[in-house]
């Protein structure tokens, strides 16, 4: 059954039980897949500042007197997030292949607007090959609109993002114990 509105999402201080509704509800605010669990104490948060830059390397946790980390984490269920890895799995295989096409095909890069250096970016790796990586990191920012969820960027990650997604994640996470983290990239 499901919410009829985002205040029917939490159930319990901290777990959240959410149903993703990914059709506007005719002018009215759709229902999110997600929530927003209580702030951390102010004491507990600096400590995981702390943890952050002397265990994860996190060392721009704070810029001036404004945190660069958020006091609240950022709750949905199981199936919520299995649908965000699924979407995201498909579209780097999707921006693969397109690389892969604009790599083959010169004519398609003018057409795409593709900056003349960047043209010969690819008139070399068409030459002599791409530049050979061991990894490839990319971090896709999905947005939650009425109309769903919604892509901004794709970014090439940097590894501070490892920091985010697995340090900052596991020290939040003992603060609602009803909840779990999603998984740790940087273990994988």
């Amino acid at each position: 059954m499901p919410p009829s509105h985002a205040a029917d999402l939490h159930r319990g201080a901290d777990r959240v039980s959410a149903i993703a509704n990914y059709k506007p509800l005719g002018g009215s605010i759709a229902c999110v897949p997600f929530a927003f669990g209580n702030a951390v104490p102010e004491e507990g948060f600096q400590q995981i500042q702390n943890r952050m830059a002397l265990d994860c390397c996190k060392w721009d946790a704070q810029i001036g007197d404004v945190s660069t980390l958020f006091r609240q984490s950022l709750l949905m269920d199981q199936e919520t997030w299995q649908e965000l890895v699924q979407v995201t799995e498909a579209l780097a295989s999707e921006l693969m292949s397109a690389e892969h096409e604009l790599l083959e095909r010169p004519d398609l890069q003018k057409l795409s607007g593709l900056p003349g250096p960047l043209r010969s970016v690819f008139a070399k790796a068409r030459r002599h090959g791409p530049t050979p990586c061991a990894v490839r990191a990319l971090r896709f920012d999905f947005h939650f609109t009425t109309e769903g969820w919604r892509i901004s960027e794709v970014n090439s990650d940097v590894p501070g993002g490892y920091s985010e997604a697995s340090c900052f994640t596991e020290r939040m996470a003992e603060y609602f114990p009803n909840a779990w983290p999603a998984g740790n990239p940087a273990s994988r």
